[in-house]
């Protein structure tokens, strides 16, 4: 299906195929209303296409992904009777003789008057449409508009006995449909659909539709559509009716099994709805149940209370409450919510930021008019003397889970529904550090995610941590300062925050080499003296609060901050008392073999998180917030600006002096701000590029680097560009965002284990040409960056990749004539690493491995260099998935990307080189077939034609401004002795 804005009836259309598929994919063109969130709760997989007004190209992209046998389509405003939905299930099941691979099947248009008639006359019926076919190699969609999916090799099938429902002329007035019918007249002037759109309803012949054809519920939403004008429903939409999530699937299985457990006697269900979906589950389960539990339902939306009411009055056991769970000031600020967006991939990412903010809104305008009751939870818990629930559905609002958490902790049996969203992400990683709660079952890919959680202790469990420490450590040379500037700012901090403060201003028992270790001996120390789930943290003497707005908190077990460098930072802790943080604070202790240089302990506990597996450091590690630790602010101290790798692009919270900086009076004159406005501006938010980032992987620094580097800026001078490099490439800071190649090696050097060498190259050259895909993806991943143009370093650039990037957005990688990566646009992450797979799976599979052994034997029996390397990997994954690959050679809009400078691919050729000559800025070169000249996106100077790179470089004045290094280092050296002396250790590390 493609969509775009419609929320209208998508939902009908998903409800009449009654979950009959078996992978649901929907292809979005940019909807700014709810339609994918509607998607996502009927199980869909969305995917991301900008319309571009073309339908069969926005089709082609869902014929791509497509891997069951059999595909149906449908559309957003279609939906299918019982008739047809059976049928279905009969295919799905295997049980149809079939001889043919695709189907014709009825259109019938509802009257613009009324839903329960069609129009019955020509050209309305039959208007035929090919909707279910076979997923076959060599199909795909032709027309821009009245597209039809082309390539079978066998006779049509028609299904005259079934039929798909077109509700077009039912939901948009006349007005809308002539601006359709101008719209397509002008890209299809013979066929522009007026005779479809426009009808002359005097002479249309209409017939009756026999209702009792369609499921209830897509009955009853063709009512709501009708009616939905006159309905006296509440103010916002978002309150109205909606359609159950939880239905008939592993989670209400779930829900229902816990309601009949015997020792079940009070549940509380938070968002009830109307009743039909989780709530029903419960009540299930309950009647069941010897002990006759009792279910607390919370509905704040008055429309849904009353339905709830209705379908559930006859039921003793259920108590239904029309009130808000918790009271408006447990709801997130704007600004608390912008920084979990920006910071946290989920499905509301989806959505753009101004929409969810809007829901943000609206839920608290709506409480606000609706004068319903806060503090709902505890409203329960007085009334009916409970302390714990034995059970808890947290289904509520999706952004008062946080605080919903806090008033139940302590239940028997938590449930979350929608960990992948705000709602509960953050209690799912809460829950799932605490001891006391064992995870019992989850799915993050059922709708939005689900998890259920039982409690294993029998202790009662605090609502909220009893203890929070905040300590700092304030002792030699930096004492008389940290008294004077820091010390009061953070008891004013702690004091606000409910924290206990305590300062440490010698070193007790240390001896002399441990003395630059003193706060992790302190943290160990608070670890054994405070209880599982309280809270420690820990800021250095030399940050100054600028801001108090933001609770130092962690959701896992340990949060810990990056410096403008990207490096993980020992000024900044917040922990959270279990065994895991325990163990790793032992752990980066016994790092300590008697270093007492500067910054020991930090590279202690950096190495410490490197060696956690990616699964520990996704369930317990936290990375917070840039502003939370702000070490560089450009133009403060013009010699450290080369070090700002990770620069912080909101208001400054904490300033950390780190590196031996010195203190800004500015950041201490000025008294603590904790009250910031619920409704911050988004001015200081993350400027989204207009194009996607450019990467290169180097090793090494070789001469023609800086060449292409400064090419790649000088097209593109908007666009983020990353060299992933090493430290003698580092100083290329003026031509790109400098990052750490070593941070992104684990997989890589795993790789290495398994790789079998069959090349004439050199070994080290080979291997890595493998491992970079691994660095891309884990780059790719952790940055959560999706889309990217990747290049080698001996590419020359000269398109601008924000006017390019349109041109193969249909496929998920591309590669050069069918072979070559030098130049791949990534639109689709999960391919990557979808290869990155393949290519383990190459060396540890006999067939596959035989597969680059007669490579290798073919280029030795000819007597060539070469033999298998990452371009057979690519060749071979081409081959099995050629849908997934486009390829990046063809000319479109008189222009291409070069393959090889060395070859002549059809064009003019000088001195063993294309003769290439510049047109505005512009490499050219004459076409010898057609003899015009085609403009160059890219040239690839492979091999020994490295050494032109230098002559075709148009960004020559950018390179001035790497000679500054040594001056930089220099000065560093004179005015930062323990700056240049923890670099030293970095640098030794690498």
């Amino acid at each position: 299906m493609i969509v775009q804005n419609s929320e209208k009836t998508l939902a009908i259309a998903l409800e009449s195929l009654n979950r009959v598929y078996d992978e649901l994919i929907i292809v979005d063109g940019g909807s700014i209303d709810s339609t994918c969130e509607i998607a996502l709760h009927y199980g869909a997989r969305v995917i991301k296409s900008e319309w571009s007004g073309n339908h069969g190209q926005q089709r082609n992209v869902y014929l791509r992904e497509i891997k069951t046998d059999w595909a149906f389509v449908i559309d957003s405003d279609e939906f299918i009777d019982i008739r047809t939905l059976e049928y279905l299930q009969s295919l799905k099941s295997g049980k149809l003789f079939i001889n043919t691979d695709n189907f014709w099947i009825p259109r019938k248009w509802i009257s613009p008057k009324s839903q329960k008639h069609y129009i019955g006359s020509s050209p309305h019926y039959p208007d035929f449409q090919r909707r279910l076919f076979q997923n076959k190699e060599g199909i795909f969609y032709q027309g821009k508009i009245h597209e039809i999916v082309q390539g079978f090799t066998q006779p049509d099938g028609c299904l005259s006995e079934l039929s798909i429902y077109h509700l077009d002329l039912f939901i948009n007035s006349e007005e809308k449909r002539r601006e359709k019918v101008r719209r397509y007249s002008q890209d299809d002037p013979r066929n522009g659909g007026r005779h479809f759109y426009l009808p002359n309803l005097e002479i249309v012949q209409l017939e009756e539709l026999d209702l009792h054809n369609f499921l209830p519920l897509v009955r009853a939403k063709l009512d709501d559509i009708q009616q939905q004008e006159r309905r006296g429903q509440d103010k916002f939409s978002n309150f109205g009716l909606i359609l159950p999530e939880i239905k008939d699937d592993e989670f209400y299985t779930a829900i229902e099994k816990i309601a009949k457990e015997e020792n079940i006697k009070t549940i509380l269900e938070i968002g009830s709805s109307s009743g039909e979906g989780s709530t029903e589950a419960f009540v299930n389960g309950m009647r069941e149940n010897a002990n006759k539990p009792t279910l607390f339902c919370m509905e704040v939306s008055k429309t849904r209370f009353a339905e709830l009411q209705n379908r559930y009055g006859g039921d003793g056991f259920v108590k239904c409450y029309n009130v808000s769970s918790v009271a408006l000031r447990a709801f997130p600020s704007q600004d608390e919510f912008i920084r979990f967006y920006k910071h946290n991939y989920t499905n509301l990412n989806f959505f753009p930021l101004n929409k969810v903010l809007n829901w943000l809104e609206q839920d608290i305008a709506y409480i606000n008019e609706a004068k319903v009751e806060q503090n709902g939870i505890k409203l329960i818990k007085n009334e009916n003397n409970i302390d714990f629930f034995d059970a808890v559905l947290i289904d509520g609002s999706e952004f008062t889970g946080k605080a919903e958490l806090d008033e139940v902790y302590g239940a028997n049996y938590i449930l979350l529904d929608d960990i992948e969203t705000f709602k509960n992400y953050q209690n799912f990683y809460r829950l799932a550090n605490d001891e006391r709660y064992s995870l019992i079952a989850h799915n993050r890919y059922l709708r939005n995610g689900y998890a259920i959680f039982k409690k294993v202790s029998s202790q009662l469990v605090n609502q909220q941590p009893s203890r929070k420490v905040l300590f700092s450590v304030g002792v030699g040379e930096l004492a008389a300062e940290f008294q004077q500037f820091t010390s009061p700012r953070f008891q004013e901090y702690a004091n606000y925050y409910g924290f206990e403060y305590r300062e440490i201003t010698e070193y007790g028992s240390l001896n002399e080499k441990k003395q630059e270790w003193i706060k992790i001996d302190y943290v160990i120390k608070l670890l054994s003296e405070l209880q599982t789930g309280e809270l420690i943290a820990f800021l250095d003497a030399n940050i100054a609060i600028v801001r108090g707005d933001i609770e130092l908190n962690t959701y896992k077990s340990i949060g810990l901050a990056k410096d403008s460098s990207g490096a993980l930072d020992s000024g900044i802790w917040v922990v959270r008392v279990n065994e895991f943080s325990k163990r790793f604070f032992e752990e980066v202790w016994n790092q300590n073999e008697g270093d007492s240089s500067p910054f020991s302990e930090q590279m202690a506990l950096q190495k410490v998180v490197l060696e956690l597996s990616p699964q520990e450091q996704e369930n317990h590690i936290e990375i917070l917030q840039n502003c939370l630790n702000v070490t560089l602010v450009k133009g403060e101290f013009p010699v450290y600006d080369i070090y700002r790798k990770n620069p912080c692009l909101e208001l400054i919270r904490f300033r950390h002096f780190a590196g031996g900086q010195p203190w800004i009076g500015k950041y201490f004159s000025q008294p603590v701000i904790f009250n910031a406005s619920k409704s911050a501006p988004i001015s200081y938010q993350r400027s989204i590029q207009n194009s996607i980032p450019i990467v290169f992987i180097h090793q090494g620094d070789s001469d023609y680097l800086k060449y292409t580097l400064s090419q790649v800026k000088h097209s593109n001078p908007d666009s983020t560009v990353f060299l992933i490099g090493d430290a003698a490439n580092a100083h290329y800071y003026n031509l790109a965002e400098f990052v750490d190649i070593f941070k992104y090696c684990n997989e890589a050097v795993e790789f290495a284990k398994i790789y079998q060498h069959y090349n004439t190259n050199s070994l080290g050259y080979e291997l890595f040409c493998f491992q970079r895909w691994f660095i891309l993806k884990n780059f790719l991943l952790e940055n959560k960056i999706d889309k990217c143009l990747y290049i080698d370093s001996d590419v020359m650039l000269y398109a601008n990749v924000a006017e390019e990037e349109n041109k193969f957005k249909n496929w998920d990688l591309t590669l050069s004539y069918e072979t070559s990566p030098h130049c791949v646009f990534v639109n689709k992450l999960k391919t990557l690493e979808d290869f990155c797979n393949f290519i383990c799976e190459i060396y540890t599979n006999p067939s596959l491995i035989k597969l680059m052994e007669s490579k290798f034997e073919e280029r030795i029996q000819q007597n060539l260099p070469g033999g298998a390397c990452d371009m057979t990997a690519f060749i071979e994954y081409r081959r099995m998935h050629p849908s997934k690959i486009g390829e990046l050679s063809t000319i479109i809009d008189n222009s291409k990307y070069d393959h090889n400078i060395n070859l002549s691919e059809g064009f003019e050729m000088q001195d063993g080189i294309k003769n290439i000559y510049f047109v505005n800025g512009q490499p050219c070169c004459k076409d010898l077939k057609f003899g015009n000249p085609i403009k160059f996106n890219c040239l690839h100077f492979q091999g020994n034609a490295k050494k032109y790179i230098k002559k075709y470089c148009l960004g020559g004045n950018l390179l001035a401004k790497i000679e500054i290094l040594p001056v930089h280092f220099f000065t560093i050296v004179l005015n930062g002795e323990p700056f240049i002396r923890y670099h030293i250790e970095i640098f030794k590390q690498l």
